[in-house]
């Protein structure tokens, strides 16, 4: 193997439309610093962070629609001054990335179980997408278009906070809720079949829908979409409308630790089909 130490205080642009472009590549290992002078704009296709390098970013990232950066293994940090601009996707695989203080970034991925983002400052995302990993931030997370959560982990005492312009989706698997995170719904919200906002590891967690937030609990399966372990803890407020559709049982709560279901003033229950359980 052999480590190269690539540093950028000029324009760094990968210009064709298609196609991928390797930072390091299998036992090739590069070293990049995106100096606070430096730009890196992608205009399509993919620029890929491998061969287990690492990156530091001070400058500005430009992604193009349709296009990606993505981190596939290594570890990267956005350093202060960091800028994430355009509408294409922020991708992140099995690396490990770190954000040191507030970011907007267009659209954020993850995507792998071994990977994840580590935020020491708020986080503005567009479009949000998490299949695996994990989000650790004590700060807060705004989602301002689209949400999908269908596997991972997020943690830390932060808030994702879905907007009231956005919309949301929780996939059909057990989504993990640590470190006594939060999670608010201002937007219009669905819940599909099989998925579960659960609290362990001694999680304190909690979960609100807001005045004027739809959260719609969409499964015939007899499942349920809030719970926790015998050492945690999960609380569910609802100051907006909890929708109950089709048929099955959905439950709260579990016959362990502590679970709670809070309808404020606000708050509207329906159930158009099956049954809600409190448990």
């Amino acid at each position: 193997s052999s480590t190269t130490n690539f540093v950028n205080e000029g324009a760094f642009v990968k210009a064709n439309l298609v196609g991928v472009n390797y930072i390091g590549y299998s036992s090739y290992v590069t070293n990049f610093t995106n100096a606070s002078t430096g730009t890196i704009e992608v205009s399509g296709g993919t620029l890929q962070f491998w061969g287990g390098g690492s990156s530091t970013h001070s400058g500005s990232l430009t992604i193009a629609a349709n296009a990606e950066v993505y981190f596939q293994v290594g570890n990267h940090s956005f350093l202060s001054g960091a800028t994430v601009t355009d509408s294409g996707t922020l991708h992140i695989g099995s690396s490990t990335v770190s954000v040191a203080e507030a970011l907007t970034i267009p659209n954020l991925k993850l995507s792998s179980g071994q990977g994840g983002l580590t935020a020491g400052g708020a986080l503005t995302v567009e479009t949000y997408e998490q299949s695996q990993g994990t989000l650790t931030s004590s700060t807060d997370m705004t989602v301002t278009d689209d949400f999908s959560w269908s596997g991972g982990f997020q943690t830390g005492s932060g808030t994702t906070i879905i907007g009231s312009e956005a919309t949301a989706i929780l996939g059909s698997t057990t989504l993990y809720m640590r470190g006594n995170r939060k999670f608010l719904n201002n937007g219009t919200l669905t819940q599909n079949a099989g998925s579960a906002l659960y609290a362990d590891q001694s999680s304190q967690a909690s979960a609100t829908n807001a005045a004027g937030g739809v959260w719609t609990l969409n499964s015939n399966n007899n499942t349920r979409f809030a719970y926790n372990t015998n050492d945690s803890a999960m609380t569910f407020t609802n100051a907006g409308t909890l929708n109950k559709a089709n048929s099955g049982t959905i439950y709260f709560g579990a016959h362990a630790g502590t679970s709670a279901f809070i309808k404020a003033a606000t708050g509207r229950v329906g159930v158009t089909g099956g049954v809600l359980w409190f448990d």
